[in-house]
Formats: C-alpha cells, structure tokens, sequence
C-alpha cells in the first residue's frame, strides 16, 4: 500500500541535535515556501532547567528547527501555534496548556491545520484498483493543494459489474481509513466531501451497471457522514485534462505561457493533451487559469492502455504472430515466446492502425512545437529499460533489443521478483511504437521527459481535479 502523509504542507520537521553547550538562539529557524499568510509560534525547550522558550512569526510553508542543547538537558521540545482555528498536529503530543510535545530523539513531522481549508476525499475508480486520495485546500484564488494520505484497494470497482451492491463495501476500510486521518485534523466527515470518480476500467462497462455501482458506493458514503461529492465516470477528454493541470500544477506553470504536454499510456486507455493554437477544434478545452487563455487540446484512446493493446496485440492474425513479442523460453497458453523486436513492433502498428486520430495529432498546431511528460507505463518501461534519463527513439530501442535478447529465465535471473516481468518486452515495445512509429505518434525529435513525482510529488490526474473544483474563479470556459 502507499501512503503519503505531506505533499505542500506547513511542515515542522525538527531535526534536533546534541551539543554540549547552549548557544545564544537555542532554536535555529529556517524556513522556504509560499504561504502568504503570517503564523505566529512559540517554541520552548522543556527539561531539567528552567522552561526557556522563544516567539516566531513564520510566513513559510516549510520550516526547519534545529536545538542547540544536549538532549540530556531539555529532552522534548513544545511547540505552540497562536493563531486562532490553527493546530499543530501529526506526530504531536498535545498537553494542557496547548503545547504539543516533541522528543528529542523523535523527528516526526508536525502540520499546521489552516482555520479555512477544504477537504475532500477522492477515489480513483481504475482498471487496476481503487485508490483514495485525501486533499486539503486552502487559498482558492491561487489554490495551495496538500495530499495528506493516500491508499489503495486493489479492486476495481468495475469488477462489481454482475454485484453492484456490493461495491459499496469495496470502499468501505478506505473510508474508515480516512476518518481516522481527517480526525487528527480536527476534520468530522460531515466537514469532508467524498467523490468516487471512475476512468477507462469503468468506462468499458453499460451505463445501467456503472448507474448501479456508483449508487452502492454513494450510500456507503452518506452512510459514513460525509458530504456527498460526484460518483460517475470522468470521460477521457476530463481525464487528460486533470493529469495537464496536475503536472503543470506542481511545475507551478498554470497561469504563465510554460506549459508542458503530457503523454499518458495507462492499463485501458491513453491520454494526450497540450496547448495548441486551434480553438475551434471539439477536442479544445478552453481555460482561463490568472488572466491567461489556454486552448487545450485533450484526447483519449480507449483500448490504447498497454494492457488492452497488449490483449490486442495477442489476437493478431498471420503473418503477424504474438510470440515475436515475448522472451524466448515463456511459454503461457498458446504463447509461445521467441522475441524479435521488428517482428513485436509491427505487431503493435497493426494495432495502433485502427486508431487513425493518434497519427494525426502531428498535425494539430501546437503539437510538435511543445515538450512533453511522459507518464504513467511511459515512465514505469522506461525504468524497466535503464533509460528514464535518456529517453529518445535510439535509446529506447537499442534498450529492447538488448534486454530482450535475453531468455525469459535469464531475465528473471536479472530482474528478480519484477512482477508480471514475462511481458515487459511486449510493453516496452509498445511504448516504443505508440510514440515513435508512424501509426502512433511519431515524436521524433520531440523531446519526451519520463516522470513519476514532479517535485518530489507523486502525480496523479485526481490533484488536477481538485484544483479544477476549488479554484475561484472557474477556470473552464
């Protein structure tokens, strides 16, 4: 499971040392960040001497304090936030007097609670799982967004297709989870909005059995106390927009003429989105993000997730033959592995044909005169390859050809325990054709950055939505 206690927030991180002598300021204080807003704290070492302690006024969202005295002295530290509606919390001992207490020894973190924030919970209703996002949001005119924990399931929620009911109780240990999280907030659910959002895995579903599961899990959601939020399914063109929001979200270049394309290739479907230069097209979405004007061109590709191309790929016909797409000495069913990568690669252009749009993006201007992320299976074969720092056509298919000559048991003498490692060649390669064949995107010359985090931030399409919900004003139309 993956969790993530802090993403942007106003973080104490005490990182305290032992000296044998006092200094003159007992606390040093450094801070970065982008708070606009001044927050008055008391710091005061507590111990065997007399409780000494000190006053700041902090406008950062990022704060380190460092002792300068023996632990054996003052072991803990207390800290004090004076401001009104705001609490120190995670990794706090609250005592009477307000207080929270630090060990010497201990280097958890400490978050200030803003008075006027917004929390959401969100879940990302995949074709892979379910995962929870839980979001607090302050300052909506230039919205400062904070992951405070995130989770998974592991179940889609459209596994539920033929039991609708019971995809409420699917969520149900993530929602506990999250009350349990927003408590040490001072948050009640009844002040948290919870939205169930579904993509490409939900997408392939009839609308009378997506209707049904989202009805389960909104009772189960009203049925916790929390604010109802929206429970459907987001279409492609949405998705791609909140992954463009989110990455350029954590670059900090919304509102400025720096933005950058994303590329994303998940399990079932594939997203595109950049700015162009051609409003009047039905794929333009168009923003207005601090007085500046986008014409953002999003587009999605369902069964162009590697997993549905992968399914795909094995069901061409001769000449073609699914085998040339696997290690030698992989044999699963009627596969039969014997890999040879132009063989693979023309396995995956007689996919990408019957998607004639995904060639033409080259076309649409802006498009070729943008950098861009590559995201999501781009960045995670990338890794599987060695390249995610040198990322281009050369590269990434003198990786396959070299990997991939390998027999299937000395990849997994090189690659112990990878999971599902029999079909990292069929998806590299399809990363490869996707970007750089002619049926697929052709980005030749077309710079393509692999990326997970952005800024030490995991990304993930959900953040671009709650950005798109909290910013005032709208940024649509």
């Amino acid at each position: 499971m993956k969790r993530s206690l802090s993403r942007f927030g106003v973080l104490f991180g005490l990182l305290l040392t032992s000296q044998l002598a006092f200094a003159a300021a007992f606390f040093k204080v450094s801070s970065t960040g982008l708070s606009s807003e001044t927050i008055s704290i008391t710091l005061c070492l507590n111990g065997k001497g007399p409780l000494t302690c000190q006053n700041y006024n902090v406008t950062s969202l990022n704060l380190s304090i460092t002792t300068t005295v023996p632990n054996r002295v003052y072991p803990s530290v207390g800290i004090k936030v004076n401001k009104p509606g705001y609490y120190p919390l995670l990794g706090c001992t609250p005592i009477a007097n307000g207080y929270c207490l630090f060990s010497a020894n201990n280097v958890s973190p400490a978050t200030i609670t803003p008075a006027n924030a917004r929390y959401n919970v969100v879940f990302d209703a995949g074709s892979s799982g379910t995962r929870m996002f839980i979001y607090q949001t302050v300052a909506p005119l230039n919205p400062l967004i904070v992951t405070l924990f995130t989770d998974n399931n592991n179940i889609p929620l459209a596994s539920f297709a033929n039991n609708p009911a019971a995809a409420g109780n699917a969520i149900q240990p993530l929602l506990t989870e999250a009350t349990t999280v927003l408590q040490t907030y001072h948050i009640t659910p009844s002040q948290a909005v919870a939205s169930v959002l579904g993509t490409a895995g939900m997408r392939v579903l009839t609308e009378a059995q997506q209707a049904a599961i989202y009805q389960s899990v909104a009772n189960t959601i009203v049925s916790n106390n929390y604010g109802l939020g929206e429970t459907k399914t987001i279409t492609g063109q949405q998705e791609g927009l909140y992954q463009w929001l989110e990455v350029n979200y954590l670059n900090s270049s919304l509102g400025t003429y720096l933005t950058r394309g994303i590329i994303e290739i998940g399990g079932a479907s594939a997203q595109v989105a950049f700015v162009a230069n051609t409003p009047s097209n039905p794929n333009v979405i168009k923003l207005t993000i601090n007085g500046v004007v986008y014409d953002l061109f999003s587009i999605s590709f369902l069964g162009l997730g590697q997993d549905l191309a992968r399914q795909s790929m094995d069901a061409v016909q001769p000449p073609l033959d699914p085998d040339n797409c696997y290690p030698v000495g992989y044999n699963q069913g009627p596969i039969t592995g014997n890999f040879l990568y132009s063989r693979c690669l023309a396995n995956y252009g007689e996919v990408l044909t019957n998607f004639s749009m995904l060639s033409q993006l080259t076309s649409v201007p802006g498009f070729a005169s943008q950098s861009y992320y590559g995201i999501a299976a781009i960045y995670f074969n990338a890794t599987f390859l060695g390249i995610s720092n040198n990322f281009n056509p050369l590269s990434i298919r003198n990786a396959i050809t070299s990997i991939c000559s390998n027999s299937y048991a000395q990849l997994q003498q090189l690659y112990p325990g990878l999971p599902l490692l029999f079909n990292k060649c069929a998806d590299s390669t399809y990363v490869d054709s996707f970007l750089y064949s002619s049926p697929g995107l052709n980005l030749v010359g077309i710079p393509v950055e692999p990326v997970v985090t952005i800024s030490g931030v995991p990304i993930t399409w959900t953040g671009g939505y709650i950005y798109l919900i909290n910013k005032i004003p709208s940024i649509l139309g």
